[in-house]
């Protein structure tokens, strides 16, 4: 089965890996990026993923978080969006 996390982990890799400790971007990505809790996160229905195809294949992705799926609650009417 294909990894259907790979671009997710990719894109966060290849946007902050300059600016990160090495042994910090792998234990980031093993505990953020880790297949059960993106999982958890795509079935919280107030979690909305939006994946740019090309080619058949995922190129890139946008989660925007509403109510008690942000990180951080800012305002009641206020979103976030995560990469």
């Amino acid at each position: 089965m294909a990894d259907i996390f790979m671009p997710s982990r990719e894109t966060f890799k290849t946007t902050f890996d300059e600016y990160t400790a090495t042994d910090d971007m792998a234990k980031f990505l093993q505990e953020n990026y880790e297949t059960d809790k993106l999982l958890a996160e795509i079935n919280n229905p107030n979690s909305h993923f939006f994946f740019l195809m090309v080619a058949g294949e995922a190129a890139g992705y946008l989660k925007v978080n509403v109510g008690d799926a942000q990180t951080e609650q800012v305002k009641p009417n206020a979103f976030e969006v995560e990469l």
